[in-house]
């Protein structure tokens, strides 16, 4: 049923028609947003709609409302981004997120090893901000071997804090595909 989270973007022009739309504020009957190049411009009457735009027709009933962007999922549908670093896992968890509100999200992989950050860095590149993924949350490394909480030591990378000079940083993770969010809670002491 309709556009997939994120595939608006895609497009350079779209107007969204549906019932009932919600702007955060107030209620708009039988209205049309319109998107140009991913941002919302403006919700207009039905009948005021820009006619050289494609629209995309929403099922009679259809409430549209603005969702929730979730920054740190550690999993969803019985999945574990750690279990499963792949692509199709992360589908599956921003598939079970949508259902309570959830438009976009960061797949978080707690701290593990290498091969499973590289995974999932590859998993979020691939998907290049499509079907609700808009990246990667990468927690840690930088974890104290002294004060761990329930990190298994031997899933630290290195280094004073788990991770050694060059290694995984911002710099080297980053991509116009891939958020990532390093971790530097009171634990790394």
């Amino acid at each position: 049923m309709g556009l997939e989270p994120a595939e608006h973007a895609r497009r350079p022009q779209l107007a969204i028609s549906a019932d009932r739309i919600f702007d955060g504020y107030r209620w708009h009957d039988d209205a049309v947003i319109l998107v140009d190049r991913g941002v919302v411009r403006w919700i207009a009457p039905r009948d005021q709609s820009e006619d050289d735009w494609p629209t995309e027709v929403m099922p009679p009933g259809t409430v549209l409302a603005p969702g929730f962007i979730d920054l740190q999922v550690n999993g969803g549908g019985g999945i574990l981004l750690n279990d499963e670093p792949t692509p199709d896992a992360m589908r599956a968890i921003a598939r079970a997120h949508r259902r309570y509100g959830t438009t976009s999200c960061l797949p978080t992989l707690i701290s593990d090893t290498r091969a499973k950050a590289t995974a999932a860095i590859a998993a979020a590149k691939l998907l290049d901000g499509t079907d609700g993924i808009l990246g990667l949350h990468l927690e840690g490394p930088f974890i104290s071997r002294s004060r761990p909480l329930n990190k298994t030591i031997s899933n630290l990378w290195g280094g004073r804090y788990g991770c050694g000079p060059g290694d995984w940083s911002p710099k080297t993770v980053r991509s116009p595909a891939l958020i990532s969010t390093w971790h530097l809670p009171s634990r790394t002491q």
